[in-house]
């Protein structure tokens, strides 16, 4: 099973919400790395992967939960996909969703 969730942030409202955008980074990659999930890109896209556990799926839900209810990630970001193969999520069109959970 191939699993990966993948990020990009709107430069604008990073800038003009007072963050940076190596910091924001710098945040993601330790949220999923508290579960030893790899970051696969770096570039624009933000990617990380599953190890290949059957902790994959619930590991890179974990990260997505906490960034969703974090409320500068939903500020800044333009995308926040889930991939599994093949399927993909929109997670961040469902922010209503985890708004109820704030």
């Amino acid at each position: 099973m191939s699993m990966c969730v993948t990020m990009s942030f709107n430069r604008e409202a990073v800038e003009n919400g007072g963050y940076s955008i190596d910091k924001i980074r710098s945040v993601i990659k330790s949220i999923f790395a508290k579960d030893g999930l790899p970051c696969v890109s770096d570039g624009e896209v933000l990617a990380f992967t599953g190890k290949g556990s059957e902790d994959d799926w619930s590991d890179l839900l974990n990260g997505i939960w906490e960034l969703m209810l974090t409320p500068w990630f939903t500020d800044v970001a333009s995308s926040l996909l889930f991939i599994e193969d093949g399927e993909v999520e929109d997670v961040l069109a469902q922010k209503e969703i985890f708004n109820e959970f704030k």
